[in-house]
């Protein structure tokens, strides 16, 4: 599409749909290396900022992390306290702020804790292991990371959703990564979000990013100082050229990388606290993520095998209780 010079934002209407679509060209890769001169034909490449469209797709509060269950009803008094008095996060700060002040502040309690975690902290409550780790009695890695802003996100009334990368395709084999993306509602854009590398934020110009966008973005590799993230260092965030800083995300994003994003009751239905929940996940009709790739062929094959297996196993073991029953009663 030849936009207008100038333009960088369209209004698109798709086969009549009565729902306009707005797409972005402010920061096409085809766009970003032309202005590099490594491709002088002029193509042109639309782009969307995020991979839901509220109302067509899945809108954020799907994704968003529910931690709000019985399990968790305890720690609200902890969490507002720390995001008040620790994190210092005031009634007016928008949601940038918000996640720059949870970010330095679980950055900060962690400083040189990173490492191979211990293996009940992963079963712990997010701030339990917070404590336990701030205690030296574990070492924390991405997966605590993510658990920990995404519960003090949640709590800051922040949609925040895990995603995870990190499959062997073809000469890579990369072992399996987790972050976090947030919904910045001023923005309505879902942001990246990676506190085992120290990034946030990621954004080129005045566009925040996604992992989808960083990863392709990264095919391109052009030091550029428009693009951006904000870095924790020496107790600190700041603002600096995303290729500086981005070694752990060109190690995990490559063109091949499958992203799982994780539905928001993923956490409560893969921890059920009772014999009804553990019921519940056992039959549960819907699927727990969605993956997705740019070059990798996806399919449904592990969702509709769980759905078999699970409600197989349910109707023979009810089969087997009748035939029990009946032998009682003749």
């Amino acid at each position: 599409i030849p936009p207008k010079a100038g333009i960088n934002r369209l209004a698109v209407v798709i086969n009549g749909d009565p729902d306009t679509v707005f797409m972005n060209v402010d920061y096409g890769m085809d766009g970003l290396t032309r202005s590099k001169g490594s491709n002088p034909v002029p193509l042109y490449e639309v782009t969307t900022h995020t991979l839901v469209q509220e109302g067509q797709l899945y809108g954020f509060k799907d994704w968003a992390i529910d931690y709000w269950g019985e399990d968790t009803v305890h720690s609200t008094a902890e969490a507002k306290q720390i995001l008040g008095d620790s994190a210092n996060i005031a009634n007016d700060d928008n949601s940038l702020q918000k996640v720059l002040k949870i970010a330095r502040f679980i950055l900060f309690r962690t400083a040189g804790k990173e490492g191979m975690p211990s293996e009940e902290l992963s079963r712990m409550h997010p701030l339990k292991q917070l404590n336990y780790v701030e205690a030296d009695k574990s070492k924390l890695w991405c997966g605590n990371f993510s658990s920990i802003f995404s519960f003090l996100a949640a709590s800051a009334g922040l949609p925040v959703r895990m995603v995870s990368c990190g499959l062997s395709e073809g000469r890579y084999a990369t072992g399996i990564h987790v972050f976090c993306e947030v919904f910045i509602k001023e923005e309505q854009s879902w942001v990246y979000v990676d506190l085992t590398s120290r990034n946030l934020l990621v954004r080129y110009n005045k566009k925040w990013l996604n992992v989808v966008d960083i990863q392709r973005l990264l095919r391109y590799p052009v030091q550029d100082t428009s693009f951006k993230a904000w870095h924790y260092e020496k107790d600190s965030l700041y603002e600096t050229p995303f290729y500086k800083v981005a070694d752990l995300a060109e190690y995990y994003f490559y063109p091949n990388a499958v992203f799982t994003f994780y539905y928001g009751d993923f956490i409560k239905i893969m921890n059920p606290g009772n014999l009804f929940r553990r019921g519940e996940k056992f039959f549960y009709t819907k699927p727990y993520y969605a993956l997705y790739s740019d070059n990798s062929k996806l399919v449904n094959n592990d969702f509709y095998l769980r759905l078999i297996t699970n409600y197989l196993l349910g109707f023979l073991l009810l089969y087997g209780l009748f035939k029990i029953t009946k032998g009682f009663y003749r």
